[in-house]
């Protein structure tokens, strides 16, 4: 899992930056306030899992 992750890891911020977008512009623009943080929250996650399979890499 961790070799994957490491290997994704580019994607895996794309995705992530794509969903931090999208919520600003839906929480600006459309006033979705619900499915802002749902795409914050997503994005966050998937940033963190990837920076805590990077810190225990040996």
């Amino acid at each position: 899992m961790q070799r994957y992750l490491l290997s994704k890891k580019k994607t895996i911020t794309v995705v992530s930056g794509i969903l931090i977008l999208f919520g600003f512009f839906t929480h600006f623009t459309l006033g979705n306030t619900g499915m802002a943080e749902g795409a914050l929250i997503l994005a966050s996650v998937m940033g963190r899992r990837r920076s805590l399979f990077k810190r225990c890499r040996r």
